[in-house]
């Protein structure tokens, strides 16, 4: 089964590399990696461009600088039957699409939402997330998944069923679970399928402005829905200002 990774990108010759060298060395190569710009402005272009012969790569232009429209650009030039879409800021085992692809061979499974870990030696970070992984999992259980992070594994069919909404200002990451839960989509957590994440938006916007983010975008999303105004300053890519 060839799958598509679709990675949304803004500025990001620092983080990009290391996410596409771990693709470099995956154990199944029976993948597509799909870029999606935003018109960076720094050598991103340019350091993905060094791995055309390393990957079977594609470079699109997104017209938004606004992360759901990158991914559903790349999820629909997506040639695979299944995509995961990752952030720049993400590294996988080389494992990761060997046990993808056998996951959604063998089991009845539309929508995965791997567990993520902080890239990070701090055991109060791995602990904190370790924890966060299980009350995801939790969530989904009661009907109203949440992901830790961006992270996740769909059938293209499923896909084409239930894009990111590209109005939402924040969140639409866990907006497009909560949808594919609505519209009936075969949702699994995988503790045994890992994503790794940076730990930048702590470390740019502090402990107390991560909690403060991540805390109001949940209990407004619980209690009164999608999040579509604009209430902090949440940065794209390389530090980059949003427009959405």
């Amino acid at each position: 089964m060839l799958i598509s990774i679709v990675i949304p990108v803004l500025n990001e010759e620092k983080y990009l590399p290391i996410i596409l060298d771990s693709f470099v060395s995956q154990t199944d190569k029976d993948f597509e990696v799909i870029i999606a710009d935003s018109h960076s402005e720094d050598k991103t272009l340019e350091k993905a461009n060094e791995f055309k012969n390393k990957l079977n790569l594609k470079i699109i232009e997104a017209e938004r600088k606004n992360v759901a429209h990158q991914r559903n650009a790349g999820g629909n030039a997506a040639g695979g039957e299944a995509i995961v879409f990752l952030d720049a800021d993400y590294i996988v085992k080389k494992d990761f699409i060997e046990k993808a692809n056998n996951i959604l061979t063998n089991k009845n499974i539309d929508l995965i939402i791997p567990f993520s870990y902080p890239i990070t030696k701090n055991p109060l970070w791995i602990f904190y997330f370790f924890i966060q992984n299980y009350i995801c999992n939790f969530s989904g259980l009661l009907g109203r998944p949440f992901g830790v992070a961006s992270a996740v594994v769909i059938r293209k069919e499923a896909y084409n069923k239930n894009n990111y909404n590209e109005e939402v200002y924040v969140f639409e990451d866990q907006h497009f679970f909560q949808t594919a839960k609505k519209s009936g989509l075969r949702i699994k957590y995988l503790p045994n399928l890992n994503t790794y994440f940076s730990l930048r938006r702590i470390e740019e916007d502090g402990v107390w402005g991560y909690f403060y983010f991540n805390v109001y975008a949940t209990f407004y999303y619980i209690f009164k829905g999608p999040v579509y105004k604009k209430f902090y300053n949440y940065r794209m890519g390389g530090g980059v200002k949003s427009n959405k």
